[in-house]
């Protein structure tokens, strides 16, 4: 990982912006470089800058307060730090701000981010998890890089001058080793949680008691009893309820059949009093069939009717007619003698309407020519009257920009003072705001100091109360102390004799004697089984043994045949061998030929291959018959070992077990001896029934001990009670103490508060006149009274004036503009006035001419037509026309239409009077049917079959009426008829001849015997379920104790390996190792430092350290015999050494040293930055942070931190300097 550049805003000391780049020169051409400036200057805020970008923490601060690390009075703060890592670099940023941007706002809550600087990818991360990727890309968490970049070399220092104690402390502070002390204490204190839980559970298990069996027997029997006889009581009952019911259930229908006879006449005489009603509904319904025809009949009627009274309208009409329709043939006549003269009148006029008409165009036409003529000169004359004006305008423009021209420098002059007061206002807004931020720091103290004021005057009084509550609580106190002898006197006469204590222990000791008896009969029990089980386990054994010694017997004859039948094997091997090295020959001689040599001798002569041998096949199937022999002696031999090992495996079994009886009876003898010697008793673990005879006196001796106990303790409750009201009483006085306390720490608290409230307005105080001084200086050279009350409106007094200094210049230079270009156009509209003046005396002589031609033309035109318009005079006379053709025709048009509606209306009265004819006749032929019908029916007339009619909704509701009546009557009826029957049917069970009154009775004492059973029975059941729950958790309680001393004993056994009170059995053993590992690390870099020296960890200590000198044939000598110089180099490497510890797999090519420089002298100073010198030759970055002015001189690359007067500080980074600012 290497550190590449960061940038920071506002951290610390430090205020404004700053960045410093480690890969660029003159940083990253150096490697080595020194962070240098005097204390408090804010050299150290640099590395806080690292961790802050990359882990959002500061070693020095909270990692959740960022107002810890932020500048006082700023609104906002950032680190932002580039990084490699992976062959990859990264950009990573920590930021705050204040609501509002304001530096007294609110902190908004903390944003990190993450960026891959080669495509600026920003990674999809909530700001809480940026660490933890950060932790991921570069191998290192924020612990891990403390120890690997920022290097604690001065921490190692004090290390190797420290004694054991301290020096455990630091080296666990150093790795972070922590963890291990913790380990030790937590598995000391488990071990004890385990030991105390096991032995609560022992408690649990022998307060307990079960019943006595015979006891539980007499509960079970008891219940059987009660619950036979809880059925017999159930089935008594519902006998006497079936019976109860049945009686109930005849009172029922009895009550049914008569309240339903009585519906049934009151039915009936409801139906008599609608008779009549009834008997119209019925005619209606008659009427009803009727009202077709009825319908038919009143329809053609009202036709009839209507056809008469248009005859009569039309009769009426027709002379009407005949008078207006001659009238209209006269009037038509008249209008077209009127249309013949018009039009007559026009024709005469024409021929002089379009002569004049002639005229009156060329007239209009010379008119419009004079008028065109006419406005081009007004036109004319006008562009010249403006231009007259605008030359007279721009002359006085000129004129009066050389007078504002002249105001201008003169006021300029006169204010030369003010042309450097824009540029200085931001002093002034300075001191205003320091003098603010003053006199809220003083408000706030004011604040303080009233409060603590408050506060101190509010203790006194509160002090003053507790007192006086603490002597009343002492008095109450003494009252009850009195109570309590005397209540103690009370008791000890209730006790006669005898101490609670006592008959306590003696109701803790007879349920754990109890309990013991029980374990002695248990064990009684557990012995003889155990020896029945020893008995039969001899008998095997035995067996066991004899049978063991046959198997060995045939196991050795077994052996000695196999041995024999493996020689004979061997020898016809042997021959075998033999026999095929001869048939190997035989082979060769069949392939030899007459007069060719051998192949093997190179002989022509072949004497053997004349006379060859058969092979030999009988040595091969002996030798095999014999393999076969081997294999079946020595499966037998095998089976015969497996029997073998059985029964010995079987006979160890039986010893085994046999032993462990042994044991167990032995235990279980001497826990019986233990347990009776304990309870002073002379049972034999051989007579179990004496130990259960003994048992049933105990419990009656506890039942005895237990009511003695109970009428102690009621006369102890009085004591207890004030017992009780003593200890609220110590209570009230403890709560009043701590109250008087508290208020005397608070009224000794705001007394400080108040000490430093005003010693902080005092140094406000003289900060303000002195700012306050600087600032009336500078109003003054401006002329104004500085004053702090209205230095705002002061600040913008100087605004206005700069800024209307500013006006003035810019006023000045465009007056000038303006008047150039006023003096140019002056000259400009001069010379085109005179080119206009010769343009219009020509338009005016070309008026006059134009004028004497229209005023003949006019007199010549009223010679012949006068004043009169041609036009309007032939529009009068061809509208005359048009009227009168118009009127004729309208006239024409009404005698016609007036003849045409006589016409019409005479034919219409004629149809009218043939369709009356028709229709008089249809109504006498249907009025003569109807009647006919009627008569069969025995209604007189149609006006008599009207009156029958009813109104539909009193139809409805009759009818309505009508069936409801009928429906109930059949109901009725019916639900009679079934309440008959049913009352027969229930008659005839006759399940008893008693009363209700007895029956009811009877079922209330059995259910009261019923209740009492089911009482005894649900007490007996749980006292059955209580026993049966505490055997239950007699039974869990005895696993969880065996569960539970199982995992005692392990933590027990985890606790004296590493468990200890104080962590330091386990801690000081992984430091050992720590440390043995940081050792061979440091011994690493130590030998690039120089080769003179090595570590390594004393022989009989974990944490003492010796010094190999190589130089002198390895002679080993103490660290704490080292100079200066050695420290420092031993001390350097264990950081180098711990910096690979930490970072595991890696590579750190950035490392920060932040101490150990300021107490060497110029000789160690040397070695140290030799040392550092050939550290920066393997490729790393390094930066030393210190303020020991030496390093200058060796170190050429810096980065400088100079403090400057008023809180201003400049960071020079070899030629580049940047200016911070510091709170």
């Amino acid at each position: 990982m290497k550190i590449k550049s960061i940038r920071f805003l506002n951290l610390n000391s430090l205020r404004g912006e700053h960045e410093i780049c480690f890969d660029a020169p003159p940083l990253s051409d150096s490697g080595l470089f020194a962070i240098t400036g005097p204390t408090g200057a804010g050299k150290t805020t640099i590395l806080d800058a690292i961790t802050l970008g990359l882990y959002g923490r500061v070693n020095r601060h909270d990692r959740d307060l960022p107002s810890e690390i932020m500048t006082r009075h700023t609104a906002e703060a950032f680190s932002e730090v580039t990084f490699e890592a992976r062959n990859e670099v990264y950009r990573a940023k920590w930021s705050v701000y204040r609501s509002r941007k304001k530096a007294d706002g609110n902190l908004q809550p903390i944003k990190m981010e993450l960026c891959r600087v080669s495509d600026e990818v920003i990674f999809d991360l909530k700001s809480h998890e940026v660490p933890g990727k950060i932790s991921e890309l570069c191998g290192l968490d924020y612990n891990q890089f403390l120890r690997s970049v920022m290097l604690s070399q001065g921490e190692f220092t004090r290390f190797l001058k420290a004694n054991e104690n301290e020096r455990s402390e630091l080296l666990e502070r150093i790795t972070d080793t922590a963890i291990y002390s913790d380990i030790s204490r937590q598995a000391y204190r488990r071990a004890a949680a385990e030991k105390n839980a096991l032995n609560q559970l022992r408690s649990e298990l022998s307060g307990q008691a079960l019943l006595a069996p015979e006891l539980l027997t007499e509960y079970e029997t008891s219940l059987e009893s009660l619950r036979q006889q809880e059925t017999l009581l159930k089935t008594s009952r519902t006998e006497t309820e079936n019976q109860l019911t049945w009686l109930k259930n005849l009172q029922k229908l009895s009550e049914k059949k008569e309240q339903t006879q009585r519906a049934l006449v009151e039915l009936e005489e409801n139906a008599g009093r609608y008779k009549t009603e009834f008997e119209r509904l019925e005619q209606h319904k008659i009427a009803v069939t009727f009202r077709p025809e009825l319908v038919k009949l009143e329809r053609e009627e009202k036709l009839l009717t209507d056809l008469q009274t248009q005859q009569e309208k039309l009769t009426l009409q027709i002379p009407e007619l005949k008078a207006q329709s001659e009238t209209a043939q006269k009037q038509a006549t008249a209008a077209k003698a009127g249309q013949e003269a018009a039009e007559k009148t026009l024709k005469e006029i024409t021929p002089l309407l379009d002569s004049v008409l002639q005229k009156d165009s060329e007239l209009e036409s010379l008119r419009r020519q004079f008028q065109k003529n006419k406005e081009a000169y007004q036109s004319a004359k006008n562009v010249f009257d403006t231009g007259v004006a605008e030359v007279e305008t721009h002359r006085k423009t000129v004129a009066q920009l050389i007078q504002n021209l002249a105001d201008l420098q003169h006021w300029l002059q006169e204010h030369a003072a003010e042309k450097e007061l824009s540029s200085e206002l931001p002093v002034f807004e300075r001191y205003l705001k320091d003098l603010q931020e003053i006199i809220a720091d003083g408000q706030k103290w004011k604040k303080e100091k009233t409060s603590a004021t408050e506060i101190i005057q509010g203790t006194k009084l509160q002090l003053q109360t507790s007192e006086e509550k603490l002597a009343a609580l002492q008095h109450q106190k003494q009252e009850l102390e009195v109570a309590l002898a005397e209540n103690q006197t009370i008791l000890d006469a209730a006790l006669a004799g005898t101490s609670e204590p006592e008959l306590e222990n003696a109701l803790q000791e007879l349920p754990h004697q109890m309990n013991q008896l029980e374990k002695l009969r248990q064990l009684a029990l557990q012995f003889g089984t155990v020896a029945e089980k020893s008995e039969k386990l001899q008998e095997q054994k035995t067996l066991a043994a004899n049978g063991l010694k046959t198997l060995e017997t045939t196991l050795a004859e077994l052996l000695e045949k196999h041995t024999a039948a493996r020689e004979i094997l061997k020898q016809y091997q042997e021959i075998l061998e033999f026999q095929l090295q001869v048939q190997h020959y035989e082979e060769a001689r069949q392939q030899l030929k007459p007069d060719c040599e051998c192949p093997l001798c190179g002989s022509l002569e072949h004497p053997f291959a004349q006379n060859l041998t058969p092979k030999l096949t009988d040595a091969t199937e002996k030798r095999n018959a014999q393999q076969k022999t081997v294999a079946d002696l020595e499966q037998k031999r095998s089976q015969a070992a497996s029997e073998l090992a059985v029964i010995q495996a079987n006979l160890k079994t039986a010893e085994n077990a046999l032993q462990e009886n042994e044991q167990l009876q032995t235990a279980l003898q001497t826990e019986f001896s233990e347990i009776n010697q304990q309870l002073q008793n002379q049972f034999s673990i051989a007579d179990a029934a004496a130990i259960s005879t003994e048992i049933p006196g105990k419990q009656e001796e506890l039942q005895a001990k237990k009511q003695k106990l109970e009428k102690v303790r009621q006369a102890r409750n009085q004591a207890q009670v004030l017992t009780e009201k003593q200890y609220r009483l110590q209570n009230e006085m403890v709560s009043q103490t701590a109250i008087k306390e508290q208020a005397s720490e608070r009224k000794q608290h705001a007394e400080q508060t108040l000490q430093k409230a005003e010693a902080e307005l005092l140094d406000l105080q003289e900060q303000y006149t002195n700012i306050a001084a600087e600032a009336a200086s500078f109003t003054m050279r401006f002329g104004f009274t500085f004053s702090a009350e209205k230095g705002s409106v002061l600040l913008q007094e100087l605004k206005q004036q700069a800024q209307t200094y500013a006006q003035q210049t810019e006023a000045l230079q465009q007056t000038q503009l303006r008047l150039t270009e006023a003096e140019g156009k002056l000259q400009k509209t001069e010379a085109t006035q005179q080119q206009k003046q010769t343009q219009l005396d020509a338009l005016q002589q070309q008026l006059r001419v134009e004028h004497q031609e229209l005023q003949d033309l006019k007199t010549e035109r009223e010679k012949l037509f006068g004043q009169k318009n041609p036009l309007e005079e032939r529009a009068l006379l061809t509208k005359a026309c048009e009227t009168k053709a118009k009127e004729a025709e309208d006239a024409q048009n009404a005698a016609r239409n007036l003849l045409e509606k006589l016409n019409l209306t005479e034919t219409q009265l004629a149809r009218l009077n043939q369709d009356a004819t028709l229709i008089q006749e249809t109504v006498q032929q249907l009025q003569s049917e109807l009647e006919t019908k009627l008569a069969a029916q025995k209604i007189i007339s149609v006006a008599a079959l009207k009156q029958l009619f009813l109104a539909d909704e009193e139809a409805v509701r009759l009818t309505n009426l009508q069936t409801q009546l009928e429906k109930l009557l059949t109901e009725t009826r019916q639900t009679l008829a079934d309440t008959i029957a049913e009352l027969k049917t229930e008659e005839t069970k006759n399940l008893t001849s008693e009363t209700v009154a007895f029956l009811t009775e009877k079922l209330l004492q059995t259910d009261h015997e019923i209740s009492e059973a089911n009482q005894q029975i649900g007490s007996i059941t749980q006292i059955l379920k209580r026993e049966k729950e505490l055997q239950g958790k007699h039974q869990e309680l005895a696993q969880r104790i065996s569960k539970q001393q199982k995992e005692a004993e392990r933590w027990e056994r985890l606790s004296e390996l590493i468990g200890s009170e104080s962590g330091k059995k386990f801690s000081k053993f992984a430091q050992g190792l720590t440390l043995a590992k940081l050792v061979m690390l440091a011994n690493r870099h130590l030998l690039k430092l120089n080769d003179r020296y090595l570590l390594q960890k004393a022989p009989n200590s974990d944490l003492e350290l010796q010094m190999i000198d190589t130089y002198q044939a390895d002679a080993v000598r103490s660290v704490n015999t080292l100079s200066g110089g050695e420290s420092f180099l031993v001390s350097l490497a264990l950081a180098l050494g711990l910096s690979d510890l930490a970072s595991h797999k890696t590579q750190i090519d950035s490392l920060f040293i932040d101490e150990g420089f300021g107490t060497l002298d110029a000789e160690t100073l040397d070695i140290a930055i030799t040392a550092l010198e050939n550290l920066q030759a393997s490729g790393k970055m390094i930066g030393i942070i210190s303020h020991v002015e030496a390093l200058k001189e060796r170190i050429s690359t810096q980065i400088q931190v100079k403090k400057l007067s008023g809180g201003v500080s400049k960071i020079e980074v070899s030629a580049y300097t940047y200016d911070a600012v510091f709170a």
